[in-house]
């Protein structure tokens, strides 16, 4: 009898673990949209409700995604993630390296930039450089819309796989930018690369 009551409590905690494991996981499914239009070489998940535009330059020759989501507090930014892709200068890129890459973007994309900052890891199986850096935007001169200053936090992952430099980038004001980091770690995690 005790055999039976101990198998019958492990075979309901089985099932209560299994549950919940569902509930997550399917939450989580519902929550993000996966990216694999072939127009990069990568797919990735990100948030379900933002707006995907896709993009490539004309002058440089980069492809680019960006997903925007909501608008701060005082309406005045939005959070986005963008996932961008360019050869390396011997392909016809304007960059050799992820160093040249990553000095670029601080001192020609930013205003006075404060690298707050930086360290290493992997993304998709590659080595990528963390930096995280803030600055202020000046204000947008649009009729309707406050004109403030807006104090922007920015987080980029810089890495090469073969012969091409990709960016994965966290944009926000700074005060909110903590709302969406979880969301930008899970489209981190979930990235996978193509081969060229």
């Amino acid at each position: 009898m005790k055999k039976g009551l101990f198998f019958g409590f492990v075979f309901a905690a089985a099932v209560a673990a299994a549950a919940v494991f569902f509930v997550k996981h399917s939450e989580e499914a519902g929550r993000y949209v996966r990216y694999d239009t072939g127009f990069l070489p990568a797919s990735f998940d990100y948030p379900a409700g933002w707006k995907l535009t896709e993009d490539k330059g004309i002058v440089q020759k980069y492809k680019q995604a960006m997903m925007v989501g909501p608008r701060n507090e005082d309406k005045t930014f939005s959070a986005a993630f963008t996932v961008i892709v360019s050869p390396t200068k011997e392909k016809g890129g304007l960059f050799s390296s992820v160093d040249e890459l990553k000095t670029h973007n601080l001192v020609h994309l930013f205003d006075d930039p404060r690298v707050v900052e930086l360290s290493s890891r992997q993304v998709g199986g590659a080595p990528a450089q963390d930096v995280t850096a803030v600055f202020e935007r000046p204000p947008f001169r649009i009729q309707g819309l406050p004109h403030k200053t807006i104090p922007v936090k920015e987080r980029m992952l810089l890495f090469q796989k073969d012969s091409r430099l990709f960016e994965i980038r966290y944009s926000a004001d700074q005060q909110e930018y903590p709302k969406h980091l979880k969301d930008f770690e899970h489209l981190v995690a979930s990235i996978r690369l193509k081969s060229a």
